[in-house]
């Protein structure tokens, strides 16, 4: 997941070959969308690495 569009495309341009362009790579505007509307309440997101974010919600 990436925090905006720009981050999205740096990463990619970063990364290279080894980015895999049949994956997914949703930005966390969308997710936390997502995951609220399906009913999760105290969203939280961080980052833990340069391309890896953490989730903690409850249901």
């Amino acid at each position: 997941m990436f925090a905006s569009e720009s981050a999205r495309i740096q990463a990619r341009g970063m990364i290279g070959k080894y980015c895999d362009d049949l994956e997914d790579y949703p930005l966390i505007y969308d997710m936390d969308e997502r995951t609220r509307k399906s009913g999760f309440k105290d969203v939280r997101w961080g980052q833990t690495g340069p391309y890896h974010w953490a989730l903690l919600a409850r249901k």
